[in-house]
């Protein structure tokens, strides 16, 4: 499959035609039970090479976001993986930064990795579906959310300091 020209927009394609109705492609959201969910992908190419040679860039557990994992098969098709946004706070406890940077804000992964943890979607409504009520029905969620919350802040904040400080120093 050669998507490289718009991948986004085919892969959106894709990911509607499986969701239908409840899923707004241009603003990423899932509806479900009245409730929105953002949602993001990621697009695995290279059906030709092993999955531990095919890497998930820019996971996030920040983003508190569910991720669908498309990986491209050799059907020329996708391969869906949905991952929780708690399924993706974990799956960071594991995994190395991107970039020398912090885990929390992004980390890349293997789709070996991904395959080997996590089942593929026979139907990616019913597996979305699954992640959310597993999400929150998971007893850390509120406390992981304020969590995450804190740590932007302190960031947020670090980062006018580190700001501040090359202003001074460079001036």
């Amino acid at each position: 499959m050669n998507i490289s020209r718009d991948s986004n927009s085919v892969i959106a394609y894709w990911i509607r035609k499986e969701l239908g109705d409840n899923f707004n492609s241009v603003e990423k959201i899932y509806t479900y039970d009245n409730n929105e969910y953002e949602i993001t992908w990621r697009y695995v190419g290279g059906a030709d090479k092993l999955d531990n040679q095919r890497t998930i860039n820019q996971m996030s557990p920040d983003s508190r976001k569910i991720h669908i994992i498309c990986a491209e098969n050799p059907n020329e098709e996708f391969d869906y993986y949905v991952l929780s946004f708690i399924d993706v706070c974990y799956l960071a406890t594991e995994r190395r930064p991107q970039h020398g940077g912090l885990t929390i804000e992004r980390y890349n992964c293997t789709l070996s990795h991904i395959v080997s943890h996590f089942k593929k979607a026979t139907s990616l409504k019913d597996a979305l579906e699954d992640a959310i009520k597993l999400q929150q029905k998971h007893p850390s969620l509120k406390s992981l959310v304020q969590y995450l919350d804190s740590q932007r802040n302190i960031r947020a904040e670090l980062n006018k300091q580190d700001m501040q400080m090359l202003k001074t120093f460079c001036s």
